[in-house]
């Protein structure tokens, strides 16, 4: 076998890796165990950056560019709500997430509430 051969084969098989992973991945994302881990992932990341608690009922949609999210919380850290919406509908786009940038490109609440509450 001569060293181009190999080296076309070795390109093959690379190539279908990663059109396996791509797929897999793509498979994942249209789970219902798929939604609970982005559901999981975005709670926690989000609890590390506020101050508070962050709960999700939800997580939906096919979430290749947009993510229907139920039931959200934002609660104090002794467990005092502060927004509730029924549910937030994001756009994005995963080149920017794999390049690390969380930016999203739209935001919708539809039904949120607001708790303000001046302390004593």
């Amino acid at each position: 076998m001569t060293g181009r051969r190999v080296l076309l084969i070795a390109g093959g098989a690379a190539v279908g890796l990663v059109l396996a992973a791509v797929g897999l991945v793509a498979l994942l994302l249209a789970t219902a165990p798929g939604h609970a881990f982005v559901r999981n992932r975005a709670v926690s990341m989000l609890e590390k950056t506020l101050n508070g608690h962050v709960t999700i009922g939800s997580v939906s949609g096919s979430l290749w560019r947009l993510a229907d999210i139920s039931d959200v919380t934002l609660a104090t850290p002794d467990g005092r709500p502060v927004l509730r919406v029924a549910r937030v509908r994001v756009r994005y786009a995963w080149l920017d997430i794999l390049r690390g940038r969380w930016l999203l490109n739209r935001v919708e609440l539809i039904r949120p509430t607001i708790v303000l509450d001046q302390a004593p």
